[in-house]
């Protein structure tokens, strides 16, 4: 269960990621309406599997605008529709609200103790709300929830 200010700081959160999707200015940077996904064909990412990763890029000028751009792995093509959002909403919630992937001795799997995955986004807000409200599953698992959306 989260507290008031969680639950505040989550609300303020999901806001200024909605702004930043609208076309509005925040933490100082317009940014663009649009989310490029361009496919990598990185090596990287094939070898891993990887879903996806996410950069911002622009010019220099704060004023200027920033286009969001999320390069998605070999996996994302063949994914349900509900995982490839939920791969969006964790990749640009890394760009616009600054989350990480958090670690935390609840969480196992492939890459060690990373809260990758539903369960481990879930061990992690039972043991540590904060961090999980810090940790990019955490957030995309939520607007997944809200949306009526079900990614594995």
């Amino acid at each position: 269960m989260l507290t008031g200010a969680q639950r505040t700081r989550l609300i303020d959160e999901l806001t200024r990621m909605t702004a930043a999707l609208n076309n509005y200015t925040v933490n100082g940077r317009q940014y663009a309406r649009d989310v490029q996904l361009c496919h990598s064909s990185g090596a990287e990412m094939y070898e891993e599997g990887l879903m996806g990763a996410a950069y911002a890029f622009g010019v220099a000028n704060v004023n200027a605008h920033f286009r969001l751009r999320v390069y998605v792995g070999m996996e994302f093509r063949n994914a349900a529709y509900d995982d490839k959002v939920q791969t969006l909403v964790h990749e640009l919630s890394h760009r616009i609200i600054a989350t990480q992937d958090e670690e935390n001795a609840v969480c196992s799997g492939v890459d060690g103790q990373k809260a990758y995955g539903r369960a481990n986004a879930t061990a992690l807000a039972g043991a540590s709300p904060d961090q999980a409200l810090n940790n990019a599953d955490n957030v995309a698992y939520f607007v997944c929830e809200c949306s009526g959306l079900n990614p594995p």
